[in-house]
């Protein structure tokens, strides 16, 4: 569990959050400004993360929120971006690793009390980093896509379509989710005068080429989906449906089921039907939008890179100073591609590690380089020059802080100087 409280990475990035949360809410229970939802939805942020913490503290509660939820941010967005298919438990990811992945986060909602925090909260995350990570887990990674994909919601009620003469139930649903939309970003139309002009009702249900190309182009688009909801005349089976097809005349419709078709460029690659919708319209969304995931997925995963193999160097870590220490450690918790560091022997100012990692022992010096740790083959000279070897086992590497190393990874603006 990660230690707010302690001194280290967790727990200034704790700190810098918790700080602007502060700037963000002022007083406890006093929501944020509403933010106007964007509707190029970043697929690395993560919504709807629900947290209810009582601790001794509000302070330690919030932190322990702020923590919970980003662990599950991570469980969600790794089942995000995995190819359809793929399952798998969630790949376990060190405190300092998983502190490297998030960009930040952002209080969408919260209150609290003397010992009790209580919050909605979402996650943003740096896609690089996340996709470096998945590399190394050898997962075959899911490449969002870069435009968004517009969904058309049509109604047909007696085989008469209504698009853009009427604000239906059925467009409010997708509007509704397009601010938690996953995988995919999502604009829904709003039916002004340029989506008039360039798609029809009629084209919608006929897929017509030149409309199809109009509309997407319209909103800088590659793929449209055309989501039907067949409706029959009669009463709501239940007041969990909301009415799909009010028109402003008192008529009303039973929803009898939704079909969905994919194109690009203009041209069908998926259809689907789905069943009468049992609940609100907003679950026939949901059930849209995971068939829009898993089309996407089938068409865009990336081969899986094939798994790293595993090793272990016995490493002398030399330090300087306490500060090139501090360095070195951290860019070790950090570096995805080590596991674990478990000390075999400490002497002053230098120190034995049993180093279980990923990927070549080449590929680790790689990486630590970039996080200005300078890792080289321990011959001789080099370990008499540093005062020799400290445990049992003649250390076969040497690892040190090297300031003249561009350190080009994520840095900490926070950290200890």
């Amino acid at each position: 569990m990660r230690e707010w409280n302690s001194v280290g990475r967790p727990a200034v990035a704790a700190i810098v959050r918790l700080a602007l949360v502060v700037m963000m809410v002022g007083v406890a229970g006093t929501p944020a400004p509403a933010q106007v939802p964007d509707p190029y939805t970043d697929p690395y942020i993560v919504r709807g993360l629900s947290v209810d913490v009582t601790a001794d503290s509000a302070s330690a509660a919030r932190a322990r929120a702020l923590e919970q939820a980003e662990r599950e941010a991570f469980a969600r967005l790794y089942r995000r971006l995995t190819a359809a298919g793929a399952g798998g438990p969630v790949p376990e990811v060190g405190d300092d690793a998983l502190d490297e992945l998030i960009q930040g986060v952002e209080i969408e909602r919260e209150q609290s009390s003397a010992v009790r925090y209580v919050a909605e909260l979402a996650v943003r995350f740096w896609p690089d980093a996340v996709t470096a990570f998945l590399e190394g887990e050898g997962v075959a990674a899911v490449a969002p896509p870069d435009r968004p994909v517009v969904v058309v919601p049509v109604v047909r009620r007696a085989g008469a379509p209504l698009l853009w003469e009427d604000r239906t139930e059925w467009r409010n649903a997708w509007e509704a989710a397009m601010p938690a939309v996953g995988l995919l970003p999502i604009v829904v139309p709003f039916g002004d005068l340029g989506d008039i002009a360039a798609f029809s009702a009629e084209e919608a249900l006929d897929g017509d080429r030149g409309g199809l190309e109009r509309i997407a182009a319209q909103h800088d688009a590659d793929d449209v989906i055309v989501a039907v909801l067949e409706a029959v005349a009669g009463p709501l089976p239940s007041p969990a449906l909301p009415d799909p097809t009010h028109d402003g005349s008192g008529a009303t419709g039973v929803a009898a089921g939704v079909a969905a078709t994919w194109y690009r460029g203009g041209t069908e690659v998926a259809r689907e039907r789905f069943p009468r919708p049992d609940g609100a319209l907003t679950q026939a969304v949901a059930r849209v939008g995971r068939w829009m995931e898993q089309v996407w997925k089938s068409d865009t995963t990336s081969p899986a890179a094939a798994p790293l193999a595993r090793g272990t160097l016995q490493v002398l870590l030399t330090a300087g100073s306490l500060t090139d220490w501090v360095r070195a450690r951290r860019g070790l918790e950090a570096e995805p591609l080590v596991e674990r560091a478990e000390p075999v022997a400490l002497a002053p100012r230098r120190g034995q590690l049993a180093v279980v990692h990923r990927g070549t022992p080449e590929d680790l010096a790689a990486a630590l380089a970039r996080r200005g740790l300078r890792l080289t083959r321990a011959d001789p000279a080099t370990l008499a020059a540093v005062g020799g070897a400290v445990g049992r086992t003649a250390p076969g590497w040497v690892l040190r802080f090297d300031a003249a190393l561009p350190a080009t990874a994520p840095q900490d603006p926070f950290a200890l100087d």
